[in-house]
């Protein structure tokens, strides 16, 4: 019984700093997506932006396949640098430090 209780206050207390830092991170994220938002052309935009209803936000898949969006080469500097502070803003460091060896390759 006790471990159970131990091992429920220990469940609560991770869910409650991943609230508190979720809840930190939203405003950063919030700025970051429209920085790069705003930095697109309308043309741009709309190749970047679905609504969520989309099917396109199931498209999942760890190997190369064809999705609908922008990709980084269409981008400036000012806009691609734009979209990695958001990605950084959405992943830990280590999450974004892999995910920019995988652009690497």
């Amino acid at each position: 019984m006790l471990r159970h209780l131990l091992a429920i206050g220990m469940m609560l207390c991770l869910m409650n700093l991943f609230t508190a830092q979720a809840q930190q991170q939203t405003p950063v994220m919030t700025s970051a997506a429209r920085t790069f938002l705003t930095s697109l052309s309308p043309e741009q935009k709309a190749k970047a932006t679905f609504p969520f209803t989309d099917d396109e936000r199931y498209n999942w898949k760890f190997v190369p396949a064809e999705r609908r969006g922008i990709p980084l080469r269409e981008l400036n500097e000012t806009q691609r640098k734009a979209g990695m502070d958001l990605l950084r803003s959405a992943l830990s460091e280590s999450g974004y430090g892999k995910t920019l060896a995988i652009i690497q390759l």
